[in-house]
């Protein structure tokens, strides 16, 4: 059963979980093997999909086409509630529903969608990814719910890991319609799989799900006139920004009659009118933050983006304001501007015609090259503000300008469009406002807009602080909510962030996979920096760490959480490779490296067999709280091949290690690493080091921070032939003239060993001790 914990939210964390909720999802994911519960953050995490407590979502279908021989149509809509033959759950490969899409649904569906997924796994193992299963739907509104696993990626990915995941989730779509043809199901939601908390870029993933149903159409064109399934695919999802996507993706891959919804059309009514704008003062601007259409402003100037060409009706933005305006603004900027050609201003002027405002700029920002492009879009940010004050002007009206053709994500324009506010606004001798205008249905566009904002307002004096659409929700004391299997993990995974809320303008990070980041990962941890920003590493004792400095908390906690993240990835791909080089080509399918999971633990507190064990953890001052029993069949047959290899003597020892909590999953998976629990001081050699007792244990980890949780392994050691170890040995010694010929270990003190190879050592159990000091 899992362990749930809750952790209150206020102030400006809200908007710090809620910019970066996937990455925090990842790290807690894991380093602790818990997952954050975003179905609780529905105010705090954006339009995840999760249980809601408002009314249900009116379906709204904003793109249908009717193909050979499948019907597609995009809907706005909560898939939990959706009517049709079968959904499709965005699954991993345990089928563990703890997160996201899956827990949505198997919250709305009951409990009988985890049983049977669980019944599932047990007999016939975990999915692979791209695989897609047919199971009963609970109490969900349909009569099947088909579990499909798209690749997952690590945050920010490359364009090469990207590249590397498409095959796999086209393989996973076409699994799904596989199935809904094996069930003759005639009608399938579909969500953006892999899009969300899988880290796949939405934009990509729309165009490889289309154009997978293109494909897919196309083959079965021949059979059309027949009964075929499924006749009907209905992209789903609840969010604007991806909802917008599949309807661009099915309108440049698909083609035909679009319905899609206006820039300006079906706004529920008082939604733009009715919330407070946030106001912070920079100088003698004031900027306000406000959600509404930009055509609908009556401040003296409102400020357009286009692209070189100077069609007014390319862009949604752009075509708003034509169609407010009327058709004789275009004509405008073609007697007026056309024949500039390829000398076209930064920034053009035209008349209002039937907009309520005295001018309008358009920005030309069509610039290729990602830098060259963000200097050109401060330039012509800046331009607007100097145009407006020289011709005296006293407000202006921005959209956000960049997420379209320019490709900026929502958090790089709002940095843009804020900066430039705040530099302009130090040369500024006139007062003026400056007024942010986010579409009502980008939530994630405001999002980060009100993030830069809220950090001015932290900048500037408390007096400057007004309104807010969170001011009501942020009294209301947020949560995240924390999952996990076991019950220290979550208690882990808490202290973890309240750490990180608590630091003030430094925080470091301690972990070995720091010396695997290369040259470009560093890199990146410094880019967009300010100057009084700094991230740098050290390695000291045979620890690796890093050090992070900022001005702010928030700055603090967003680039440790890169940090954090980075690392993640890291790991990962160390399991893979240390997988890949143990099994070899051939045997990489026969060993299996499941993870055994955490419900298998034994409550220690309840077993009374083993008292003795009990009471010499006691004597430390441990108690124990929990044994997670390791069972791993690949580390048991590599142990018992090097135990063969030895051909020692010297009897295997049962040993002690110390490791991190975030190590535990990693232990279990592919055994002891030189990594995962370097000793305070590595004086024996460069090696796996293992205690004969507690008390030595205890002495030789002493420098792992001192928490309520210590985790301890016991294990069987091989030691073999051994020798006594020094600080310059990164291999044991050769035992007499032949190079070839080396000790099997390393000796210290009165029983520490060292050895070089994690293939010595078998895990047996985790021990989760409390220690009774705190």
């Amino acid at each position: 059963m899992a362990n749930q914990l809750n952790i209150p939210l206020d102030g400006n964390w809200v908007n710090i979980v809620r910019q970066h909720g996937a990455a925090i999802t990842y790290v807690l994911q894991s380093k602790f093997e818990c997952t954050a519960d975003v179905m609780r953050m529905d105010s705090v995490m954006g339009q995840d999909f999760g249980p809601s407590r408002n009314p249900p979502m009116s379906p709204e279908r904003g793109f249908s086409i009717k193909l050979q021989s499948i019907e597609v149509n995009v809907w706005k809509a909560d898939l939990t509630s959706f009517q049709v033959q079968a959904i499709v759950n965005a699954a991993n490969e345990t089928l563990d529903h703890m997160g996201g899409l899956a827990y949505a649904l198997s919250s709305a569906g009951g409990p009988d969608i985890q049983k049977e997924s669980n019944a599932y796994i047990k007999s016939y193992g975990p999915l692979k990814t791209g695989e897609a299963v047919v199971c009963c739907p609970g109490r969900l509104k349909c009569e099947k719910i088909i579990h499909a696993v798209g690749p997952y990626l690590p945050v920010n990915p490359s364009r090469y890991e990207v590249d590397r995941a498409e095959p796999l989730l086209k393989t996973a779509v076409k699994n799904i319609l596989a199935r809904a043809e094996e069930y003759k199901l005639s009608s399938v939601a579909i969500p953006a799989l892999s899009a969300g908390l899988f880290n796949f870029p939405v934009d990509k993933c729309a165009n490889i799900i289309v154009e997978t149903l293109k494909q897919y159409d196309v083959h079965r064109g021949n059979h059309a006139r027949r009964l075929v399934y499924p006749r009907e695919i209905h992209l789903v999802n609840n969010d604007d920004p991806t909802v917008k996507e599949m309807e661009r993706a099915c309108r440049q891959i698909l083609g035909g009659t679009t319905a899609p919804v206006s820039h300006g059309a079906d706004i529920p009514k008082g939604r733009a009118e009715t919330q407070t704008p946030l106001t912070v003062q920079i100088g003698n601007i004031r900027l306000t933050l406000s959600k509404g259409l930009i055509e609908k402003q009556q401040t003296e100037v409102i400020v357009n983006t286009s692209g070189v060409h100077l069609d007014l009706a390319q862009g949604a933005v752009s075509n708003a304001i034509l169609k407010e305006a009327g058709r004789k603004m275009q004509e405008e900027i073609n007697k007026n501007y056309k024949s500039f050609y390829k000398t076209i201003p930064l920034v053009l002027e035209t008349t209002p015609h039937r907009l309520r405002c005295q001018r309008v700029f358009h920005t030309i920002c069509d610039i290729n090259g990602v830098d060259r492009a963000k200097e050109v879009l401060g330039k012509a940010i800046q331009k607007c503000l100097l145009m407006a004050k020289n011709q005296g002007y006293r407000s202006i009206a921005f959209p956000a300008i960049g997420t379209g053709n320019l490709g900026f994500t929502k958090e790089e324009v709002a940095n843009i469009m804020t900066t430039t506010v705040k530099t302009t606004a130090q040369s500024l001798t006139t007062k003026m406002d400056v007024h942010f205008v986010i579409y009502p249905y980008e939530n994630d566009t405001f999002m980060a807009f009100e993030a830069k904002i809220r950090a001015l307002q932290r900048e500037s004096s408390p007096d400057s602080v007004t309104g807010g659409f969170d001011d009501q929700k942020t009294s209301v004391a947020s949560q995240l909510g924390l999952s996990s299997d076991c019950a220290e993990a979550n208690e882990e995974a808490q202290r973890w962030l309240e750490d990180l809320f608590r630091c003030s303008g430094s925080a470091s990070v301690s972990n070995n996979f720091i010396q695997y980041l290369g040259v470009e990962e560093l890199r990146e941890l410094n880019r967009d920096a300010d100057p009084s920003s700094s991230v740098e590493e050290s390695f000291e004792s045979g620890s690796a760490r890093i050090q992070v400095c900022a001005q702010s908390p928030e700055q603090v906690f967003v680039r440790v959480l890169k940090v954090e993240a980075m690392l993640c990835d890291v790991q990962k791909e160390f399991v893979r490779e240390v997988k890949a080089l143990r099994a070899g080509p051939s045997a990489r399918e026969s060993l299996s490296y499941a993870k055994p999971s955490a419900r298998e633990s034994l409550s220690y507190a309840k077993s009374g067999a083993l008292s003795d064990r009990e009471r010499q953890y006691n004597r430390y001052g441990l108690t124990i709280k929990k044994i997670l029993p390791v069972s791993n069949t690949a580390l048991t047959e590599a142990f018992e091949v090097k135990q063969k290899q030895l051909c020692s003597s010297a009897p295997v020892q049962r040993m002690y290690q110390r490791i991190p909590a975030q190590c535990c999953s990693l232990l279990k998976d592919i055994g002891f690493q030189r990594e995962f629990a370097p000793p305070d001081d590595p004086k024996y050699g460069d090696g796996i080091y293992f205690a004969g007792s507690l008390a030595s244990a205890s002495e030789l980890w002493r420098h792992q921070n001192r928490d309520v949780y210590q985790y301890y392994v016991e294990a069987l050691v091989l030691t073999g032939n051994s020798t006594a170890g020094k600080r310059e040995l990164i291999m044991p010694p050769p035992v007499g003239k032949d190079p070839l010929v080396r000790y099997d270990s390393l000796t210290g003190g009165t029983d520490i060993a060292v050895i070089f190879s994690g293939h010595q050592a078998l895990p047996e159990n985790i021990l989760i001790c409390e220690d009774r000091r705190f």
